[in-house]
């Protein structure tokens, strides 16, 4: 491109540009007292147009800015805008929409469109007040705590294992919804089942209930190459879910454990799981001589009970319950959805 300088009165605060229709780079510099238009154009591509734009300032104080941006000629190109501000981060919207906005050196910078509404930016009191969802490697860090009102997204298999961390410190994430935003390989990745509970002796009651009882939407992802092999009663992408709902999520993989083991829930109390699906081989195997007090193996769910509904689910591979020679299982119950439902 060709930068093309044109002197223009001083009131000029905006402009932007176009060659043969399609927006240009412009620019407004002051120099020597005068003001200038430097326009990036092509050579023998047609006329150049440069429009004035102007922003007009309709509230500026600590608690709001609100401007209109237009362009005389009807365009709706982005331009960034800049205001001094006394806080360190903000939020920003055009039409009711959420813009870019960001603070740096006491200045406000946001991205907006010509014509395209009202601008209103407003100070946060930290950096994460204006997201519209969560991930959930800030809630692991501590940077924020769930709320019920913005879902936390599930980006990668290492925050998938973040999540089954997070339950396992006795958050239950109720009334919290969980979204996985994209398909997950799970290859090489040590997991542990979201939401698990313990017996801590065979031949006791004693146990430990660390359970889900939020809300998963898959959104259709698939979490694939999932091989699971755990020396613990619970099995499944989700262990132990209580008054919980999923849907829409999909698995490919080899899960194993040893009492309640499922596809997508090895044991779900009062649970909802919907338009689910399970490709692969679930398993309960027992390797050790105590005694259990029973085996449910199934393609989606090993073991549902209190109402618990799985609806519009399928499986396509094996579901089995194997022992060694010295183990004294009671009961094994298998079911190509669900091994147990009561």
């Amino acid at each position: 491109p060709l930068s093309v300088r044109v002197k223009v009165d001083a009131s000029w605060t905006g402009a932007r540009a176009y060659q043969n229709g399609e927006e240009v780079k412009v620019q407004i510099i002051n120099k020597n007292g005068e003001t200038y238009l430097m326009v990036d154009a092509i050579p023998d591509k047609g006329e150049v147009t440069v429009v004035r734009t102007s922003v007009d300032v309709l509230e500026q104080n600590n608690n709001m800015i609100r401007v209109n941006v237009t362009d005389a000629l009807g365009g709706t190109g982005t331009m960034t805008l800049s205001f001094p501000v006394s806080y360190s981060y903000a939020y920003a919207t055009q039409g009711g929409a959420q813009i870019p906005a960001y603070v740096k050196d006491g200045m406000v910078y946001v991205t907006a469109a010509a014509n395209g509404g009202e601008v209103k930016i407003v100070p946060l009191t930290n950096q994460y007040e204006g997201l519209d969802a969560y991930t959930m490697t800030m809630i692991a860090n501590g940077l924020v705590a769930p709320d019920a009102s913005k879902p936390i997204t599930v980006s990668s298999a290492e925050e998938l294992v973040m999540l089954s961390k997070y339950v396992m410190q006795g958050n239950t994430l109720e009334g919290i919804t969980i979204e996985l935003t994209t398909d997950l390989d799970m290859t090489g990745v040590d997991f542990a089942p979201i939401g698990r509970f313990f017996v801590y002796k065979k031949s006791s009651s004693t146990k430990m209930y660390l359970p889900f009882k939020g809300i998963c939407n898959g959104n259709n992802h698939t979490i694939y190459n999932l091989n699971m092999y755990r020396h613990e009663g619970v099995g499944g992408i989700f262990g132990y879910i209580e008054n919980a709902v999923i849907s829409d999520l999909h698995v490919k993989g080899n899960i194993s454990a040893i009492e309640y083991v499922g596809g997508i829930a090895g044991n779900a109390v009062a649970s909802t799981i919907s338009r689910c699906s399970f490709e692969g081989t679930v398993e309960a195997r027992v390797i050790h001589m105590e005694r259990t007090n029973g085996r449910y193996v199934g393609g989606i769910v090993g073991n549902m009970s209190n109402l618990s509904l799985v609806e519009h689910c399928s499986v396509n591979g094996r579901v089995q319950s194997l022992g060694s020679l010295h183990s004294a299982a009671i009961h094994s119950y298998l079911g190509g959805i669900a091994g147990s439902n009561y």
